[in-house]
């Protein structure tokens, strides 16, 4: 009994110490892969490193039909996109969104394929701004910015991106949950406002709240898996492949906590 009390002990101080030292290793690793939003309420990533990301981008480069990037931050995303798309002669419309308009003036210097005449691009606040018609894309992703949403913007989001798919479209999305450093103490007690069915545990009404002072968003609400995906089943998809993804390597080290920092999700519209 003795060694087992022991145990129960240690295990949660080893784990503690795994964390420190994953999230050291992964702090000397110098990558500048980021940079700050315009309007600071984040970062825009300089490459494409996520899974769900480049997933998107292999099934958008070769399908014929109209595609959609919500919140493209600073372009590279859409930018390997028309890249590969031209690789196929694949000249399908890519409508690349971003609420700043500045931000997408940066995106076109700084990847000058977004110029071609297969690129629209965008600016628009998501979802009160933006408009399409019904059944208009094959695929759509919105990467790192549904965390700024209030938990009505999440509704009203997904179902109109739910009607602006064609059937058969897929939906790309990453988004951040509250498995980062600044919520640590916080877990615990967002996980028992959840088992006591409150449905967005991890709402905030400003991004300070969520991120710390530096943030400027006007709001946040974070998830983890099981969140997200209740949230597309009820908008009408069917979940194809639901994961967390590591941001340890491409995000401060203080920001980072255990290798949980976003969740991405695989979503589809089915026939």
């Amino acid at each position: 009994m003795k060694i087992i009390q022991k145990m129960k002990i240690l295990l949660p101080c080893l784990t503690i110490i795994f964390c420190v030292i994953s999230n050291k290793i992964y702090a000397e690793q110098d990558i500048p892969t980021t940079i700050d939003t315009v309007n600071q309420k984040g970062w825009m990533f300089t490459g494409v490193f996520d899974d769900i990301s480049k997933a998107y981008i292999e099934f958008a480069a070769h399908d014929p039909y109209p595609t959609l990037e919500l919140g493209a931050g600073r372009g590279a995303t859409a930018a390997e996109l028309v890249t590969k798309r031209k690789s196929f002669k694949n000249n399908s419309e890519i409508v690349v969104n971003e609420l700043s308009a500045t931000h997408l003036d940066m995106a076109a210097k700084e990847y000058p394929v977004l110029k071609d005449k297969m690129v629209k691009l965008l600016p628009g606040a998501f979802p009160e701004q933006l408009e399409f018609p019904k059944k208009t894309f094959n695929s759509i992703l919105a990467s790192r910015f549904f965390h700024f949403l209030t938990p009505k913007e999440w509704q009203i989001g997904l179902k109109k991106i739910f009607s602006w798919l064609k059937p058969g479209g897929k939906f790309y999305i990453t988004t951040g949950t509250y498995f980062i450093n600044y919520q640590k103490n916080n877990i615990s007690l967002i996980e028992e406002k959840k088992q006591k069915g409150i449905k967005w545990p991890a709402s905030f009404n400003s991004g300070k709240e969520a991120y710390g002072p530096k943030s400027r968003s006007g709001a946040a609400t974070l998830v983890d898996q099981e969140i997200l995906e209740r949230e597309l089943k009820l908008a009408g998809f069917k979940i194809l492949k639901s994961e967390y993804v590591d941001l340890r390597k491409y995000l401060p080290a203080d920001f980072c906590l255990d290798g949980r920092e976003a969740i991405g999700v695989i979503a589809i519209k089915e026939i």
